[in-house]
């Protein structure tokens, strides 16, 4: 989908279009917490979408890097930019 990544529901067939910015490079779930964190791409600015229940865009933000990846592991997530590696505990509250 070029307007961002569309969601399905396959229950209801109803479709949700979050709009995001750039090329999807990553997609990660952390299922305890009912989140889904999506990287995107576009030139040197990366993109951290942090999408709730699915279809739900509860936040985001930007840097600019020549290099980035996630990974999620429980409630932690590691987001890596060129040759630095941090990592963010989430909490729903």
């Amino acid at each position: 989908c070029s307007k961002g990544l569309g969601i399905i529901d396959c229950e209801t067939y109803e479709n949700t279009i979050i709009p995001l910015k750039g090329k999807i490079i990553s997609i990660h779930e952390a299922k305890d917490l009912n989140l889904t964190c999506i990287l995107t791409k576009s030139e040197r600015e990366y993109s951290i979408y942090f999408v709730e229940d699915f279809d739900h865009l509860i936040g985001h933000f930007s840097f600019e890097a020549q290099s980035s990846f996630i990974n999620i592991e429980n409630d932690m997530l590691f987001i890596g930019k060129n040759d630095e590696i941090s990592c963010v505990k989430m909490e729903q509250k």
